[in-house]
């Protein structure tokens, strides 16, 4: 648990740098470490471990000085701020968090990663393939690179022209 601790610790530090809002640190299976608009800092955890044991850690915040425990069970893959909600992707589903309150969408499952491409949320998940939501419904985004169809998608990066 120290060990755990110090090293949150020195990424927690990273976030004060200019610019820095997500670091992923899946050594210590924390998925993400996000600081949203409202300098709340965010700690996404949970993972499979040998035999596709789930290891859930759940969700936590950070703001007016103290820890809160968001959700204290749960795999949490990635997260995104956009069109003001708070975009949390788990493996059962996704969570769109507002200011006061949350949705929880089990449309898709197995999430890994989130982005947002041509003002659309673009969801990826492991095994099922890449989403796009528009109109609060989802559909599939066949990925064939050189031939070869892929359905888990780790990580998703976009730069307004590309995916």
């Amino acid at each position: 648990m120290l060990i755990f601790a110090l090293n949150f610790l020195s990424l927690a530090a990273q976030m004060s740098l200019e610019g820095v809002t997500k670091i992923g640190n899946a050594n210590y299976r924390a998925s993400f470490l996000f600081k949203d608009s409202r300098n709340t800092i965010w700690i996404g955890n949970g993972s499979f471990i040998a035999n596709e044991k789930r290891d859930d850690r759940g969700l936590y915040k950070f703001e007016n000085n103290s820890w809160m425990t968001v959700f204290p069970t749960g795999i949490f893959t990635d997260i995104l701020e956009w069109d003001s909600l708070l975009l949390v992707s788990a493996y059962d589903g996704l969570y769109f968090f507002s200011k006061f309150n949350y949705q929880f969408d089990t449309s898709l499952k197995q999430n890994s990663c989130l982005a947002v491409f041509n003002s659309n949320l673009v969801v990826g998940t492991m095994g099922n393939g890449l989403f796009e939501r528009t109109l609060n419904s989802y559909r599939k985004i066949p990925v064939i690179i050189a031939g070869v169809s892929y359905d888990s998608i780790f990580l998703l990066k976009a730069d307004g022209k590309n995916l």
